[in-house]
């Protein structure tokens, strides 16, 4: 049981009970039940197994502030049952929370962070329990503030990251460092950021994979009534304690637009990570099953270029909304001397019938490639899915929904077609 195995970290479980009503200023979750039936389990091209799969779920989330700190959380436990045994039944916890001491203006403050989520252990494999793993990060920072001017700040910033794989013990790594520089306001909309980092990262069992970081960066953000956008240049420097250093630019645009119709939501960055870290559990709209950046025998450096786009309208009807999302990522590792590439697009429709009701349509196809096979096999994955709710005033709700999921591959044994129908019931508190 994957939940079990979590390594006794302390302030993750805290951060995690604070979620709970006792803690929380505002509360809220929900638990589900849901069954269906898939005719094809074990997402096989042959030897095909009709199973019925059984699904609980609890999720919560809350919320606490007072003068001093500020909290905010939010988790999911999964446990899948299988009929027929086609794979091991498993439990799933995913998700983040923060507390932070200290406010904005403070002299000084202390961030706790926690995330969890799950990954497939070999990227290029099928998204079956056996292929899953969850990775926890817990990072402790403190950051110190000096006020220079009424519209200029000077922080130093402390970080000390523990990165754990529930299954993989072997991607396990460490990472602390300092950032040091200079705010500046240059008005009640607009800010200058400039800064520069140094992290040490050490893997636990790669000896020689150990390598120091170093960025420079320079952000400019600004916020209007309907956009908001910021803007990060930069240098960052990866320096191996054993082969070549490796130096490069680097560089984020986020960017937020939101009118009475529609949202235009826009994020893209390339950095230098590793195949411990990937992503650090942050959101995306690639909701397809991937293991972002991690390899289940070794650790390498990874300078990742990531970009996501995502429009939504409610421009067809008062109550309908419909949404396009786009996606690349390419990483290229730096020992191998390999890359992979992903490229992806999703579509939704969804249609309130009334408060209680709704309907909604979603498709998405995901293509990825590698340069060698000893990264992994080259596939497409499309998922689409057909969906009914219903809630009734009590919080109860109703569950039914269809789903379709193929895969092409250049391996035969990793080709298949699955039909999922199903349904179930939650409740929302």
């Amino acid at each position: 049981m994957k939940i079990n195995n979590v390594q006794g970290n302390l302030c993750a479980w805290l951060l995690m009970l604070l979620s709970c009503p006792l803690f929380a200023n505002d509360f809220g979750g929900s638990v589900s039940v849901l069954t269906g039936q898939s005719d094809n389990a074990l997402k096989a091209n042959a030897d095909k197994v009709d199973e019925r799969q059984d699904e609980y779920r609890l999720n919560l989330q809350g919320d606490y502030t007072n003068s001093f700190l500020l909290f905010e959380g939010g988790y999911s436990a999964t446990d899948l049952h299988f009929s027929k045994d086609s794979q091991e039944n498993e439990k799933f916890l995913e998700g983040d929370a923060s507390l932070l001491f200290g406010k904005s203006y403070d002299p000084a403050e202390l961030l706790i962070t926690h995330t969890r989520k799950t990954l497939l252990s070999s990227p290029d494999k099928v998204a079956l329990t056996n292929n899953q793993d969850e990775r926890d990060i817990l990072s402790v920072s403190p950051t110190l503030r000096a006020k220079i001017s009424n519209s200029d700040k000077l922080f130093i910033t402390g970080i000390a990251t523990r990165i754990s794989y529930l299954e993989n013990e072997l991607l396990d790594s460490r990472r602390s460092g300092v950032t040091v520089g200079w705010a500046h306001s240059i008005s009640r909309i607009q800010s200058l950021r400039v800064s520069a980092q140094q992290a040490d990262v050490e893997f636990d069992n790669f000896l020689g994979s150990d390598y120091t970081y170093k960025n420079a960066t320079l952000v400019y953000a600004t916020r209007l009534r309907n956009i908001s956008y910021s803007i990060q240049l930069g240098h960052n420097k990866s320096e191996p304690e054993l082969g070549e250093q490796y130096s490069s630019p680097t560089y984020g645009i986020t960017l937020g637009y939101k009118n009475g119709l529609h949202e235009i939501s826009l994020d893209s960055t390339q950095m230098i990570t590793d195949s411990s870290q990937g992503g650090g559990n942050s959101d995306s709209i690639n909701q397809s099953p991937n293991s972002d950046g991690s390899r289940p025998e070794r650790v390498d450096q990874i300078e990742r270029l990531n970009t996501e786009v995502r429009w939504s309208s409610m421009m067809l009807c008062e109550n309908c909304n419909i949404s396009v999302s786009l996606y690349q990522r390419d990483e290229d590792y730096l020992s191998l001397e390999q890359s992979a590439k992903s490229r992806g697009a999703a579509a939704g429709f969804n249609y309130r019938f009334s408060k209680a009701a709704a309907f909604s349509v979603n498709t998405s196809k995901n293509r990825a490639s590698y340069t060698n096979p000893t990264l992994g096999s080259d596939y497409n994955l499309r998922l689409s899915a057909v969906e009914y709710t219903y809630t009734f005033i009590n919080g109860i709700g109703l569950k039914l929904f269809v789903q379709e999921e193929k895969r092409t591959s250049d391996r035969l044994d990793q080709r298949y077609k699955e039909n999922y129908v199903g349904g179930g019931l939650d409740y929302t508190f």
